[in-house]
């Protein structure tokens, strides 16, 4: 499927998203997924990930919530989009990951 990173959009727009994290999504006509990882062996995360406008608009979604189901630890999460922006709120443990799956 395509694969974008959106590291860098969170890098200037999240607080609380650093050089620690890392983010992409991937999708295909079935599946659409956004990857995070904290790569800090220390110190937990919270903040507010980005789903760009560009990558909504690609996904065929529309202003709205959508549950996200994490691949790993079964954990759920919700996925806003507003005015075409994606948003979703992450607490990440130390060298955790997540795969969330909409």
């Amino acid at each position: 499927g395509s694969y974008e990173e959106i590291h860098f959009a969170n890098r200037k727009a999240s607080k609380g998203y650093d050089g620690n994290i890392f983010s992409f999504v991937r999708w295909s006509s079935s599946q659409k997924l956004v990857v995070v990882s904290n790569l800090d062996a220390s110190n937990s995360r919270s903040f507010e990930l980005i789903g760009p406008a560009s990558v909504m608009s690609k996904w065929g979604l529309k202003d709205g919530a959508f549950v996200l189901n994490d691949a790993l630890y079964g954990k759920k999460a919700s996925l806003v989009v507003a005015n075409g922006v994606g948003k979703i709120a992450i607490s990440i443990s130390p060298l955790e990951s997540f795969i969330y799956e909409l």
